[in-house]
């Protein structure tokens, strides 16, 4: 009889542990936003992590779609990534022989959606010659 219990008993605890843990999963993945874009956008622009190109007031990039940062939510991942690029001309180095270089920065941004904490910044610089 006392077999028969402990059975019985190890049987619920497994029972309620697996329902705990079905319901805790559920919780964490959620496919809808919490956050806007505007407001994840927002918060990049008050840490200065979204470039901006010199010389180029606020409201030409507004109007500018290659300006502006580009926002997309991971949903598997509850996270938002903004990337933003900046764009500059030179003719030092190598670029003296051609017609100039373009160098592009861009830079990534992961932010959580729950949180809003940054969770991982990215910067690459690419030399672009121009040819004619």
């Amino acid at each position: 009889m006392r077999k028969y219990n402990t059975y019985k008993l190890g049987v619920l605890i497994y029972a309620f542990l697996f329902c705990v843990n079905a319901v805790s999963a559920q919780e964490t993945k959620h496919s809808n936003p919490i956050s806007s874009e505007k407001e994840i956008l927002q918060i990049a622009k008050d840490k200065n992590l979204i470039l901006k190109p010199l010389g180029v007031s606020d409201e030409e990039i507004a109007k500018t779609k290659s300006y502006q940062a580009k926002v997309k939510f991971d949903k598997e991942k509850s996270v938002w990534i903004i990337t933003s690029e900046d764009y500059k001309t030179t003719n030092r180095g190598k670029c003296k022989k051609t017609n100039g270089c373009t160098i592009v920065r861009s830079k990534t941004v992961w932010i959580d959606d729950k949180t809003h904490k940054i969770l991982k910044k990215k910067t690459s610089k690419k030399k672009l010659s121009n040819y004619e």
